[in-house]
């Protein structure tokens, strides 16, 4: 997980990517989002505009996004790491 819903949901109105279903950052932001921006870079940037999407939607960035739905379980913003390891990397297609 997390799961590509992109184009799923009637109700989130967008033109980025969807990634849903148990999007949780917290251990997930030290090893997998740094290896998917080295061996998977186009799917780590669908997620992190995803992530970047949600907070358009909400005015929150996740820290774990489950079914549409702030987890609020976690204290922290391991979202901005993954962004930042991205953005450090050059990672394309993110603004």
């Amino acid at each position: 997980m997390p799961t590509d819903v992109t184009g799923e949901n009637p109700r989130w109105k967008s033109d980025q990517p969807a990634y849903w279903d148990y999007f949780a950052l917290w251990d997930t932001f030290r090893t997998l989002h740094p290896l998917l921006t080295l061996i998977q870079p186009g799917r780590q940037t669908g997620m992190i505009n995803s992530l970047i999407d949600i907070y358009d939607h909400t005015g929150w960035m996740p820290e774990c996004w489950t079914s549409g739905v702030h987890g609020f379980v976690q204290g922290g913003t391991s979202c901005d790491v993954v962004i930042a390891d991205a953005a450090v990397r050059n990672l394309p297609g993110i603004d």
